[in-house]
């Protein structure tokens, strides 16, 4: 985290007016024993799943008993000027379940957008665990989705999101599975021996 973000967070911590510091009304923590204040504000905390996650059920450690394991994977690269880009799922057996070239143009952090996306609307209805090495969609899916929602898919300046329909597609998709483990911690080599060979450039002819 960057020292301009940690200020940014600290100031929405300590300088927020709706944000009020006071001792608990139960106990008090210096004397361990309750305090006599009974003004105190009442303390009334809630597990706010459904605004930080996209889905309550949503797992961060793997499923016990998946009926599919699936990886994504993206290229993007230039040639001749023009940015081209592809994506894929495929299987734990290495059976490719989905492929396609992309509109010249598109990112690289598009691409793993809709990867990820097709992957899970593909597993509708089923426990799926998705391994992607991009933690743009990771973060989307696990971090940042949840507010983006909240706040009407705008920046925090009031700009539209980048990438907006990709990230509402790969929102809507992560509710059509019975469950969900989405996870990046397989790295790149490791990855892929069970995945096959990385989308490549094509080798220009001489």
């Amino acid at each position: 985290m960057t020292n301009a973000r940690l200020t940014y967070y600290q100031g929405l911590l300590l300088d927020a007016p709706r944000i009020i510091f006071a001792e608990p009304t139960a106990l008090n923590p210096a004397i361990l024993l309750p305090t006599p204040d009974l003004e105190a504000p009442l303390h009334d905390c809630q597990i706010m799943t459904e605004i930080t996650q996209v889905r309550p059920d949503l797992q961060d450690t793997a499923l016990p008993d998946n009926e599919w394991i699936w990886y994504t994977d993206e290229s993007s690269f230039v040639m001749d000027g023009v940015r081209r880009a592809g994506a894929a799922v495929v299987g734990q057996d290495g059976n490719v379940i989905w492929s396609a070239s992309l509109p010249p143009g598109t990112s690289a952090q598009k691409a793993e957008l809709i990867a990820l996306a097709e992957a899970l609307e593909r597993a509708e209805g089923n426990r799926v665990t998705v391994y992607t090495e991009s933690r743009y969609a990771f973060g989307t899916v696990h971090v940042h989705g949840a507010i983006y929602r909240e706040r009407g898919f705008v920046t925090a300046e009031g700009k539209e999101l980048r990438n907006l329909p990709e990230v509402q597609r790969l929102l809507a998709a992560m509710q059509k599975q019975l469950s969900t483990y989405l996870d990046t911690s397989l790295p790149g080599p490791r990855r892929l021996k069970k995945t096959g060979e990385r989308m490549r450039p094509p080798k220009r002819r001489q």
